[in-house]
C-alpha cells in the first residue's frame, strides 16, 4: 500500500520537527482527544 502510495503521489521520508509535534499534542488536547470528538457519530 505504501508503495502505491509512493508511486502515484511521490511520497518521501522526512522529519517531523518539534513545533510540529507540539501543535499535533495541542489539537489532541483540544478537539482530537475529547470525549465528545471521541463518541461523536456522523
Amino acid at each position: 500500500m505504501v508503495g502505491t502510495f509512493r508511486n502515484r503521489y511521490g511520497l518521501q521520508a522526512g522529519d517531523i520537527d518539534a513545533a510540529t509535534v507540539e501543535l499535533a499534542q495541542e489539537r489532541v488536547a483540544e478537539k482530537f482527544g475529547t470525549e465528545e470528538w471521541l463518541t461523536r457519530v456522523p
